[in-house]
């Protein structure tokens, strides 16, 4: 039994190390504090293009107030995102050339189809509050009175308004459950067309003859899809590790396994097909292929050790 719940633990913390990989900790007030709240079904409309969150993440409402994931929000406003443990403070800026790129592929992978729903209806969660600092290129912000951030998943959540009018961009709903972004320049080019934008599709770009794609920029676009993939599944393993590690029942203990075993699986196939773009689009291009190996060691040893920690389970 000790050896059971040893190894048990172990499994837990694997899974909580790789679902916090990368992953900056947030202070939460105390659960005596957390509330129990419902996702909403929305679309989240960015410069007319519409975005869909991350596996594990939502937008949900407290008290007449509608909060949605300041990472992801931040991202599709192509902006960066730090977190200062020490401090307790989120930082929103301006991202180099080169972070814009990343940002921008990152986005596209991101795409949802014209009338998708961007986000999960009826998913039952739990919200903790959280004690931050947020700083918005350099400018402090202060939520509302009577208003918080919380956490949920690793990630933390704002009021949209405050997102709003923290990036000066004219954020609002809109009929049919749509969250609206629009930037000064998307508004300016809409308001001097007369044709209608595909949300799908987003503003038109300048035609012109297609430059051969860069060796920073096809890695580049990796790095970015390969981070969305870890951050949509570290969301779903953190609380089965979290429930492993207190966890005697051996039903229980199964089951959790097996959602484990198929959320890993999921990851993988995923993992290999990002992998398998990415060294097609290399190859095409005449570059060299040997990140990919990198890339596929690097992931197999953490599945490796994680599997053999299931298996003593069993």
């Amino acid at each position: 039994m000790k050896a059971l719940h040893r190894n048990k633990t172990m499994l837990a913390l694997f899974t909580l190390a790789f679902a916090l990989l990368f992953q900056a900790s947030v202070v939460s007030a105390a659960s005596t504090d957390n509330l129990k709240v419902s996702s909403q079904e929305v679309q989240l409309v960015f410069d007319g293009k519409i975005l869909i969150i991350p596996e594990g993440q939502y937008v949900f409402n407290i008290k007449g107030t509608n909060y949605v994931p300041l990472r992801f929000f931040s991202y599709a406003l192509l902006k960066k995102v730090s977190w200062d443990g020490k401090t307790s403070t989120v930082s929103v800026t301006e991202p180099t050339k080169q972070q814009a790129m990343v940002l921008k592929e990152y986005l596209v992978n991101a795409l949802g189809q014209e009338g998708q729903f961007s986000s999960k209806s009826g998913t039952k969660n739990i919200v903790s509050p959280v004690e931050a600092t947020f700083s918005f290129d350099g400018k402090v912000k202060s939520l509302p009175v009577g208003q918080s951030a919380y956490s949920l998943g690793g990630s933390i959540y704002v009021p949209v308004r405050f997102m709003s009018e923290s990036v000066n961009m004219d954020i609002k709903w809109a009929a049919g459950g749509k969250i609206l972004a629009e930037s000064a320049a998307y508004k300016l080019e809409q308001a001097g067309e007369n044709e209608t934008v595909d949300p799908a599709e987003g503003t038109p770009e300048p035609t012109g003859p297609t430059a051969k794609p860069t060796y920073e920029s096809i890695t580049a676009s990796a790095k970015a899809s390969l981070d969305s993939l870890e951050q949509s599944y570290k969301s779903q393993l953190m609380p089965l590790g979290l429930q492993l590690i207190d966890e005697t029942d051996p039903d229980t203990i199964n089951q959790l396994t097996i959602q484990i075993n198929g959320i890993i699986s999921q990851c993988t196939e995923q993992f290999n097909t990002i992998i398998s773009q990415t060294e097609n689009l290399l190859t095409a291009n005449g570059y060299n292929t040997s990140v990919i190996s990198e890339y596929r060691q690097k992931f197999q040893d953490e599945m490796d050790g994680g599997r053999e920690l299931l298996d003593q389970l069993t």
